[in-house]
């Protein structure tokens, strides 16, 4: 188990991805369509075009994307992959994703839970993505 001072250090991301998911963060700007329920909405969308159950033009074609300005979708669904990735290839527990979404990225439980909840939801489906794409002897 890690200890409280080096839980981030299994996470090989760099700083500008937890970045991305500022305006979502307890510390964010005051963006009207940063709210945890796109955030959610954005996460699902990302999790389905990298397990390939969509596109990402009918993945991101829903009305909450309407409203959303393309730049922060684009932001965040960058981080999100990148994070849904890495966790499943560190086989992150529920608690290590959610201590990395709220220690390190800075969102809020409420933010965090769905999005913890998605990647549980995932994990194994994830995991054999990556073993799929590449030799990775660590899975």
């Amino acid at each position: 188990k890690w200890r409280d001072s080096e839980w981030w250090r299994a996470m090989e991301i760099r700083e500008d991805v937890p970045g991305a998911l500022k305006p979502f963060s307890c510390n964010g700007d005051d963006n009207s369509s940063a709210t945890p329920e796109n955030l959610r909405a954005m996460a699902r969308a990302a999790l389905s075009v990298v397990l390939q159950h969509q596109t990402e033009e009918s993945a991101f074609s829903a009305p909450p994307f309407h409203e959303i300005p393309v730049d922060l979708i684009k932001q965040t669904y960058s981080a999100l992959v990148c994070i849904y990735l890495e966790a499943a290839r560190r086989d992150l527990s529920s608690h290590q994703f959610l201590l990395y979404l709220t220690q390190r990225c800075a969102l809020s439980d409420p933010a965090s839970k769905p999005l913890g909840d998605l990647f549980m939801e995932n994990k194994q489906e994830l995991r054999k993505l990556l073993c799929r794409s590449a030799h990775h002897s660590s899975l």
